[in-house]
């Protein structure tokens, strides 16, 4: 097998693992994200919860 054809099948090879890699991290990304949302809109609910509470025992 010729170099170059040697070199193009790694290339492409590493092409094809760093685009899985790619891949996985902005799968990552994308569950941080979520989380992180869901987490905040706990986080509101709560707030909006207490606010409420306060309102009504001071009325």
């Amino acid at each position: 097998m010729s170099r170059n054809i040697r070199k193009a099948r790694i290339t492409r090879i590493s092409k094809v693992k760093a685009d899985r890699g790619l891949e996985e991290r902005v799968t990552s990304l994308e569950k941080q994200l979520t989380d992180m949302q869901a987490a905040m809109s706990c986080g509101n609910n709560s707030v909006n919860y207490e606010i409420k509470s306060n309102l009504s025992s001071e009325g």
